[in-house]
This record gives structure tokens, C-alpha cells and sequence, in this order.
């Protein structure tokens, strides 16, 4: 992070030098900001019920983002009623930043009983967020309805990147139909629910179990609705956003397995977004922004990829044909001071 402070620093004084040629149509305003996010990366595999033939989960993997901390720039340029911007947010590793939940529901796959309901196998791991960065770019064109009212069409890209890990942990497994334990000689896959006393396997699990990489890329239309006092020195605003295209990118490392997983989605309207905040202007140069940030994006299905690196280091992924998705939600609480030229 020693790197990026100093990268900030630069920037910053290198636009307030060239900030001072800019004629008086144009503003330029750069943003320092810091903030915190709770959030989860979710990732699915599909199956068919082998009755009715209905889907159904599989398996679910549920990575938290809990209480993670960021920091970033954001450069904004605006000429009359026309604004581009920029944004960076670079996320500090967080090794206590919840837990990972891993479930499966294999009754039916095992003995196609059409019972999907049953979870037979459930494990817990510490959640540790390693890297992440996100990139957002947006161009407005503000509509002025009234002195203290305005409306801003907005076109947007972002791009996250997300490095996790999950450690330690321990794991139920729901025994055979003959109540064999997992593990022994003989088992014929789980059967029984992983909570179920007696028909149960427990263990306890140390190391690193699973690594996660992801990258999610979103095309952004919204709307701002900007309120301001008639002095503008309170600014209120409120932004929706709607995806028109979405593609998500995921790889699971099961280490213990030595088997990765290339999970690709890509969707039209399934990621949402809403953004509030209020700005401060302190005076022409400097005001202080609170805002607040939310993320929903549905399930995206799409397909699956695997290799098993066990004996061979530099194995190729092949397709599975099974059905997988990804998911993910974010909320984010955000301070910011912004120098205007």
C-alpha cells in the first residue's frame, strides 16, 4: 500500500498544477477517499432432480467481505453541463474477515431419490480477503429542472477483482444410507442430513482449504437525482443503476484436491445497483462527501471448467457440462474530501 499512497500523492499534485490552465467552463475535482465494506461473493453448481427433472443446488459456496477497509482516488472533469470520472479503490487484506459456508446436497445425485432438499454436507472456514480493487468510470449530463433540482443520465463500467481465502474450519458430513460413516470402507455417498445426530460425520480441518479468485465486469445505465441548496453548499443525491451486461468470473482452488474449478457467467439486467450521498462545501475548493453504496447481482448462470493439477502442475481447464453461477452483494460506507480547481 506503501506504493499506492505515494501514486495518490503524485496525482494529486499533478492535477492541482494543471488544474491552474483550466478555463472557467472546465472543473476538475479530485477525490481522496476511504471507506469500508460487508458484502458476499457467492458461487453455485446446478443439478436436475432426478424425478421431475427441476434444478436445484448442488453446492453453495458463500465467501463474506466483512468489515474490509479501502482506500482510493477518484478524478472527475467537467465541462459545462457534460462530466466524465474516474474512480480507484484498492482494498487492504483482511485476515478476519468472516467465514466461508460450503454446502452440498448430494442425497439425490447418490441414490436419486428426487429428495433435493436434504443438505448433507456443510462446512465452515476462516475467511481471509488477500486482494481486491475496483475501477469505475461513468459519464452524466446533468438536466438543470429547477435552481435546486437535477436530473443526470449516466452510461458506467466497473470492473472488481477479488483474491480470498478460506482456512481451518470444520466440516459435517450426513453419513450413507446404511449409516456408514464418511470416510470408512464401503461408503456409498451421503445420505443422511449433516446435522443429523448419530447419522453424522464431524472433523475438524486445519491449513488453507480453498482459494477463490474473482472478477466481475459491469455496463452500467442509471439516473442521478441531485438536490442542492441555492447556495450549493449542501448537495443531496440519490443514483440507480441497471446492468445491461454482466460477466463473472470465477476460480475456486480446492487445495486439498488439487482439482480448480473456471466458473463464466454472463447475464442482460441482473445486477443492480443504488448509490446516496450529501456533500459539504466548505468553501470553493474544498467539501467533504458521505456516501453510502449497494450491489445486488443475481445469479448468473453459466458454464463450468476444471482441471486436476494432482500430477500435473500445468494441466488445461476442460468443460464439464455442469451448470455453475456466481452472485454477489455489497454494502459500502464511504468518507471523501474533494478539492476542487
Amino acid at each position: 500500500m506503501k506504493n499506492f499512497f505515494t501514486v495518490l500523492i503524485f496525482i494529486f499534485f499533478s492535477l492541482t498544477l494543471s488544474a491552474q490552465t483550466q478555463e472557467k467552463n472546465y472543473i476538475l475535482e479530485v477525490e481522496l477517499l476511504s471507506g469500508v465494506r460487508n458484502g458476499v461473493l457467492s458461487e453455485y453448481v446446478y443439478a436436475n432432480s432426478s424425478v421431475n427433472g427441476k434444478q436445484y443446488y448442488l453446492s453453495l459456496l458463500d465467501w463474506d467481505i466483512k468489515n474490509t477497509f479501502y482506500t482510493g482516488l477518484g478524478v472527475k472533469c467537467q465541462y459545462k453541463n457534460f462530466s466524465i470520472s474516474g474512480q480507484y479503490k484498492g482494498f487492504f487484506k483482511n485476515s478476519n474477515s468472516g467465514i466461508l459456508e460450503d454446502s452440498d446436497w448430494l442425497q439425490d445425485k447418490y441414490y436419486g431419490t428426487g429428495n433435493t432438499g436434504v443438505k448433507t454436507n456443510f462446512s465452515f472456514h476462516d475467511c481471509t480477503v488477500n486482494t481486491g480493487s475496483i475501477f469505475n468510470l461513468e459519464t452524466k449530463y446533468e438536466f438543470k429542472i429547477q435552481p435546486f433540482f437535477s436530473i443526470l443520465p449516466i452510461i458506467g463500467f466497473s470492473y472488481e477483482n477479488f483474491s480470498l481465502s478460506a482456512s481451518n474450519g470444520k466440516i459435517y458430513y450426513g453419513n450413507d444410507k446404511y449409516n456408514t460413516p464418511s470416510g470408512a470402507a464401503g461408503f456409498l455417498g451421503n445420505y443422511h442430513a449433516y446435522n443429523d445426530t448419530g447419522h453424522n460425520t464431524v472433523a475438524s480441518l486445519s491449513g488453507k482449504m480453498i482459494d477463490l479468485k474473482r472478477k466481475d465486469y459491469y455496463t452500467w445505465l442509471g439516473v442521478q437525482f441531485k438536490f442542492n441548496t441555492l447556495d450549493e453548499r449542501w448537495i443531496f443525491s440519490l443514483s440507480v443503476y441497471g446492468s445491461p451486461f454482466t460477466y463473472l468470473d470465477s476460480i475456486d482452488d480446492h487445495i486439498d484436491r488439487k482439482v480448480e474449478f473456471n466458473d463464466i457467467g454472463a447475464a442482460i439486467f441482473y445486477a443492480w445497483k443504488g448509490e446516496s450521498f450529501v456533500i459539504f462545501r466548505a468553501d470553493n475548493n474544498f467539501s467533504f462527501k458521505f456516501s453510502v453504496d449497494a450491489l445486488y447481482t443475481g445469479e448468473i448462470q453459466g458454464l463450468d471448467f476444471s482441471r486436476n493439477y494432482s500430477s500435473n502442475p500445468n494441466a488445461e481447464f476442460k468443460k464439464t457440462g455442469t451448470t455453475t453461477g456466481s452472485s454477489s452483494r455489497y454494502f459500502d460506507i464511504q468518507l471523501s474530501v474533494i478539492c476542487t480547481f
